[in-house]
Order: C-alpha cells, then structure tokens, then sequence
C-alpha cells in the first residue's frame, strides 16, 4: 500500500476529527465494558481480535492485497505490539477507576513524552524553547493528577504509564514507517495483543452479564480498527503538523460521552491542566515546524 499523497488537507482534517470520534466512543463503552465486571485484559482481547476485521478487510482492497500485511522487520513489530498491549492495558484499567474525560486529559501527555523519547532515541535536538514547553506540560499533568491531595492516584499513575508507553511506540511507529505498510503496523499492533491476552482468557475470564454486553465487546473491537484506518488515512492525505491539534478534539468528545453515560463531570483540575499541556503541545509542534522550515 502507498503512502498516499499529501494533497488533501481538509479530507485529513475531517477524517481525523472522525477518527477522533471513534476512539473516544470505543474508549466510552471499554469503561462501560468494565463495569459490567469484565476484566481489562478480557476488553483488550476483543478490543484487538475484533479489530483485526477492519484492518483485514482494507488490506484486501489493496493493489497487492493480503501480501500488505506481511511485516518487514518482525522484531520491530513485535516490540511495537507488546508496547500497543501494555499501553492499552493500563490505559483500560485506569478508565475503568476515573472519569472518562480525566483519563483523556492525563493521556494528552504522550505528546509530551514522545517529545522527550525523540531524543535518546531517534537523535533529535531539543532546544531551549522545547525544553520550557515540556516543563510547562508536565506542570499542567501535575494539575490534573493532584499528587499531594489524598495521595497518589493509582488511576492517574496508570493513564500517565500508559502515555509513556504509547509514546514509545510511535518512536517505533516513525522508524518503521519508511518501509512498512500502514495496514501491516495495524495488523501486527492487533494481533499480537489478541493472541497474547488470548492465552491468558481461561484464567481471567469473566462471563458477560447479558447478550447486549457481548455486542459491547464486538463493537468496541470494531470502531478500535475502523479508528486505527480513519487516522492512517487522515495522516495520509494531510501534514501530521496540521492534524495534530485536532487530536485535542478527543476532550470535549470524552467529557460529553463521560457526562452521559455515566454522569461524571470533569472538575476544575481536569479544564485547568488540560489547557496547559494542551498549550504546550501545540508550541511544541510551533517549535518542530520552524525548526524543520530552518
């Protein structure tokens, strides 16, 4: 599969704010999911093999068909699988203890977190600028997590790890996607976690309430890939400097769902601390576009 031309901005900016869309809703009913009582590992086990439906389904109307799935470096894919597996994980289990659009905030943070791992990592220079920006950022997390006030929040903590380990994936994301097709990181990012914590079912499996949960489970995996091929193609057909800041849409779709599902309202912290890593994410990218024009 080509990379696609970078010749339609406003279809990449729509397909991103959809995307945007899609994960927030999956991301509403996995914490729906898991107060049912289902375990985390078991709504990434459907999450992931229930995602690989729609990632199959395009490689299949790909020009070379399901030969496009096939990995180049599999070590590579691997370790970017196990990093999507940890980072959904903690990520659903932390949801499944905090306020939808809390968990949203906190997890703005990877931009943060990748800004920093770009430099060990892939060799990247981080000016003074950047460097204020980043302080900002994590002042900003700090706001929302509120670690002094009753101790340390264990669902923060989670989210925050879970940043941290979405955020080494796309470090790995952006070494491999010179020579490896879209549809094959999806499929590996998957398939991977739908075998792993597949294995682990007999032992962590907890039967679904009634059959409505069951299509809650076929649901979430289904918009996870749908989601996945949405951004893909966003990022296809528009600069990835002029979509970022409409990931920042997911906030405002997370504190609507959270409010009417399950009732909870973001508190003042959540807009406060938001707003600041939001900020400091957007001069970050301020900062990455001069440097690249320079």
């Amino acid at each position: 599969m080509s990379t696609g031309r970078l010749d339609s901005p406003m279809l990449g900016i729509g397909l991103m704010v959809l995307a945007v869309g899609v994960f927030s809703v999956m991301d509403g009913l996995v914490k729906l999911a898991i107060n049912t009582g289902l375990t985390s590992v078991q709504v990434v086990f459907f999450r992931s093999l229930f995602g690989l439906l729609p990632v199959v389904a395009m490689a299949a109307m790909a020009s070379n068909g399901l030969a496009s799935l096939r990995p180049i470096n599999t070590r590579a894919h691997a370790l970017r699988a196990a990093l999507n597996l940890a980072s959904m994980l903690l990520f659903f289990t932390g949801v499944g203890m905090m306020p939808l659009a809390d968990a949203i905030a906190i997890a703005f943070a990877a931009p943060l977190f990748l800004t920093i791992l770009s430099i060990p990592l892939l060799g990247e220079r981080v000016g003074l600028h950047r460097w204020a920006a980043l302080a900002v950022g994590f002042s900003g997390v700090l706001v929302m997590t509120r670690p002094g006030e009753g101790g340390v929040d264990v669902a923060a903590l989670l989210v925050l790890a879970s940043a941290f380990t979405y955020a080494l994936g796309l470090v790995l994301v952006r070494r491999l996607s010179a020579q490896e097709t879209a549809v094959a990181l999806a499929f590996s990012s998957a398939l991977l976690p739908a075998v792993a914590t597949g294995f682990a079912m007999p032992w962590l499996w907890v039967n679904p309430q009634s059959g409505w949960v069951w299509g809650l489970l076929v649901v979430i995996g289904l918009l996870g890939g749908c989601g996945q091929l949405l951004m893909i193609n966003a990022f296809r057909r528009a600069e990835a400097s002029l979509l970022a800041p409409f990931d920042y849409i997911a906030l405002l779709w997370a504190a609507g769902i959270g409010i009417v599902l399950f009732g909870d309202w973001p508190g003042l912290n959540i807009w406060i601390g938001a707003a600041i890593v939001i900020s400091a994410g957007l001069y970050i990218l301020h900062r990455e576009q001069q440097r690249r024009r320079g």
